[in-house]
């Protein structure tokens, strides 16, 4: 059951983020979000660099009964017509047990560690990775203030896309400072 939680609540963060074309992001965001890049939410994907532009950083930690499921995403819209977005979630079984220095080093890890990777290229040949086609991931939280909601780490993963075939390697990705939305 809380696995299926932390799936719901990652999924439909990502749904947000990965059913958006570009040009709908770009209507929808344009006049309200400074979309130029940050560096609050990076990472390498198959050596190139991704930034999420700074309003375009999202970040939630729901807590049922003590158990957590923890969703942040970023997208990069910088071209406006390649937009990328990033993802991961991870849970575990004790909220007071989240603290700097908590890793999760598999998909089974805890109550789970997840990835996804979405690029729109405004083409029906657009990528996409679901948690489901992880091959490995490693999550750090390296700091989190439970009291002002903030929350910063490491991650990398590795996944492959089911229609392509082509492996995709996120490396060196790191957020800082996510405010993050505490749903209990």
């Amino acid at each position: 059951m809380y696995r299926k939680i932390k799936f719901y609540l990652i999924a439909s963060m990502a749904l947000f983020l990965l059913n958006c074309t570009p040009e709908d992001i770009k209507n929808k965001i344009e006049d309200t979000f400074d979309i130029t890049a940050g560096d609050d939410f990076t990472a390498k994907v198959n050596g190139a660099d991704f930034g999420a532009n700074k309003d375009y950083v999202e970040a939630t930690i729901t807590v049922q009964s003590g158990i957590y499921a923890v969703a942040i995403a970023g997208g990069d819209l910088t071209g406006l017509q390649t937009g990328k977005v990033i993802g991961i979630g991870f849970g575990g079984s004790d909220y007071d047990d989240l603290q700097a220095g908590s890793t999760w080093d598999s998909p089974e890890a805890n109550l789970g560690a997840e990835g996804g990777y979405k690029e729109d290229n405004n083409s029906e040949n657009g990528t996409e990775i679901n948690a489901g086609d992880v091959e490995s991931i490693f999550i750090k939280v390296t700091a989190i203030d439970k009291v002002n909601h903030s929350i910063s780490g490491e991650f990398n993963f590795v996944a492959t896309d089911e229609d392509t075939g082509k492996q995709y390697t996120i490396t060196n990705g790191k957020f800082t400072d996510i405010t993050f939305i505490l749903i209990d």
